[in-house]
């Protein structure tokens, strides 16, 4: 099997999640401005991935289990982003999605 390896760097990603296919749209900020006090960003769509749910939670394991190999440097990472992490989860609730 031949491998043509594209990269494509994103900012961030969003996902449509049902039980049999689930989407993922990743983008880059294009924009960054401030109205009325309130940040807002300017996103382009760089990719869209459709994917079995099922694999998909298969590759969210993988991940899971890589971050538990590399314990150190993500504790490391989060540590020295603690701010924007936690500015990242004060944006959302679960109970929203229960």
């Amino acid at each position: 099997m031949k491998l043509d390896q594209t990269e494509i760097y994103a900012d961030g990603a969003e996902i449509m999640f049902s039980h049999n296919l689930t989407k993922l749209k990743f983008y880059s900020v294009v924009d960054v401005s401030e109205n009325n006090g309130e940040i807002q960003t300017e996103e382009e769509l760089k990719v869209q991935i459709a994917i079995p749910t099922l694999s998909l939670l298969r590759l969210c394991a993988g991940f899971l289990h890589q971050i538990k190999t590399d314990e150190k440097e993500v504790i490391a990472m989060i540590d020295s982003n603690k701010e924007e992490i936690i500015k990242t989860l004060e944006k959302f609730t679960l109970n929203n999605s229960l």
